[in-house]
């Protein structure tokens, strides 16, 4: 009869009828290092020695995956929130114990990893799509025991941004008229809206001329740089939190127009002494009314005076030549 043992407690007993291979399932063993050993005692009565021992350890339970997070090269964006660009992003977290890591989104695997022991792993998982994914973790120990759900990591995937639109003078930076975009002040602000909210430039070409930062979706303005007198082509972009810079908006033309040239060619206009005009070469002087009528009469006055009779030689009525 064979007995198997822990110390001196006998775990359970089994009769060999003939020499050979034997096996005894042992009463119920709790968790942890459990050293056995067996005796037998022949059919004469001589019971053995006790056997060389054997170590076997129960273990019944994984414990769960814990801290998950989003990698920080995986962040696009802000390291303080999980909102990142990157489509198949790295998951880290920590084990208690060595196993196979698996990570899901639902019931779904992205991904695994064998944790060669207790401590950090990171997972790459599959290729994301746009929005919010809800990750979790398992771990499967070297007994065959797989832990319970870990708690949830929240990611947002978000790839693209809209470019800002609407870009416009201000009226207050439209000192002419609100029709155009004439103006002369020099460091006008522009205006437009955004879809989200994010870091908005403001450029001409591949200049910056402004940045400012709008907390929501809405409406932005910008200062521009002091911009010198003629035509300049603006245009605006915005990244995101997810680190994502959009195309540039549609151009918006303003003009810088900050002095009127002097009139020129100033000269006296051609007329009577006494009745001077200054004209310009620009334009031809006019007569007034009394110009006008003053010369119409000193017209007349010099007609009468040259049309005036020659009365030498002439006889006038009533007179006699011997008187």
């Amino acid at each position: 009869m064979v007995v198997l043992y822990e110390g001196a407690t006998a775990l359970g007993t089994v009769t060999a009828a003939a020499a050979g291979a034997w096996s005894i399932t042992a009463a119920s063993l709790s968790n942890g290092v459990h050293t056995l050993s067996a005796t037998v005692t022949d059919a004469a009565g001589n019971t053995s020695s006790a056997s060389t021992a054997l170590t076997v350890t129960i273990d019944t339970g994984a414990s769960t995956p814990t801290a998950l997070a989003l990698a920080a090269a995986s962040n696009s964006g802000s390291t303080a929130d999980t909102l990142t660009n990157v489509t198949a992003p790295v998951i880290t977290g920590s084990v208690t114990e060595a196993g196979v890591v698996v990570l899901y989104e639902g019931a779904t695997a992205l991904g695994t990893v064998t944790a060669a022991a207790a401590g950090a792993w990171s997972i790459t998982a599959a290729s994301l799509s746009d929005g919010a994914h809800t990750l979790s973790a398992t771990v499967t120990d070297a007994a065959g025991n797989t832990s319970s759900v870990s708690s949830a990591l929240t990611v947002t995937i978000d790839t693209g941004v809209n470019a800002p639109s609407g870009l416009a003078l201000t009226a207050g930076s439209n000192s002419g008229s609100t029709a155009d975009t004439l103006t002369n002040v020099t460091a006008p602000v522009i205006s437009g809206t955004v879809a989200e909210a994010g870091v908005i430039v403001l450029y001409e070409g591949a200049t910056a001329l402004g940045t400012v930062t709008a907390a929501a979706a809405g409406a932005w303005s910008i200062t521009a740089a002091s911009l010198s007198n003629g035509v300049h082509t603006l245009s605006a972009t915005v990244t995101d939190a997810a680190g994502n810079t959009s195309s540039a908006s549609t151009a918006l033309t303003v003009t810088i127009d900050t002095g009127a040239s002097t009139p020129t060619a100033l000269a006296l206009a051609r007329g009577r002494v006494g009745r001077r005009q200054v004209t310009t070469a620009h334009a031809k002087p006019k007569r007034t009314r009394m110009q006008q009528a003053s010369h119409a009469l000193d017209n007349r006055h010099h007609t009468a005076g040259s049309q005036q009779p020659n009365t030498r030689g002439v006889e006038q009525p009533g007179s006699s030549s011997g008187s």
